[in-house]
């Protein structure tokens, strides 16, 4: 009896370290996708409860600019500015260099190689995988749903979900792209509140 359960033991250990490398293989490839791009650009969708908007973003080392509807956001990779044009407000603050959202921060919404995440394949769809992300500060950053092409490694979706938040991002295009990153220009906002958190 005690053999059976051993040999039982040790096919579950060994399915789960399959599973685990199988994972790992797919961030890799993730991983290199977006490395081989350079300075790229990312069209998408922003689907939440209740707004619906096209947005992109272009993204080169450590600086990234993003415009979603009335919304922009400008980022150095020290400090970031999010204007807000619908209420001609301006907030100011450091950018969050641990945060994986590419609405908060870009440059590593597809870095996860070798960071402190749980992951697992929760779905296989054709030539699709959806990975299933969490990390210990579930309260901060909730949890991360991301599909990839299974032979690329190109990222074709992203679902963030905090609580009962949702928001889905459909990416519509991903490509190289070296246009320079814009720059936040106080000038170009004239009778903007600025608020600075820093």
């Amino acid at each position: 009896m005690r053999k059976i359960f051993l040999i039982a033991v040790a096919v579950i250990f060994s399915g789960m370290a399959y599973a685990q490398s199988e994972v790992d293989a797919m961030l890799g490839k993730l991983d290199k996708y977006i490395d081989n791009l350079g300075p790229y650009r990312i069209s998408f969708k922003l689907t939440s409860e209740d707004y619906t908007s096209d947005g992109y973003c272009l993204v080169s080392g450590d600086s990234y600019y993003i415009g979603v509807g009335d919304a922009e956001v400008y980022a150095d990779g020290k400090v970031r500015y999010e204007v807000d044009g619908a209420r001609k407000e301006i907030n100011v603050d450091a950018v969050n260099v641990q945060s994986h959202n590419i609405l908060d921060n870009p440059t590593r919404c597809f870095d996860f190689v070798g960071e402190d995440y749980s992951a697992e394949i929760v779905k296989r769809e054709a030539n699709k995988v959806e990975i299933h992300l969490s990390g210990n500060d579930i309260i901060e950053e909730g949890d991360i749903y991301i599909t990839i092409d299974k032979t690329t490694g190109k990222p074709l979706s992203i679902l963030y979900t905090l609580y009962d938040d949702k928001a889905y991002i459909d990416i519509v295009e991903l490509k190289s792209d070296t246009t320079p990153i814009k720059k936040f220009l106080k000038s170009a906002y004239k009778g903007f509140e600025i608020i600075d958190f820093r």
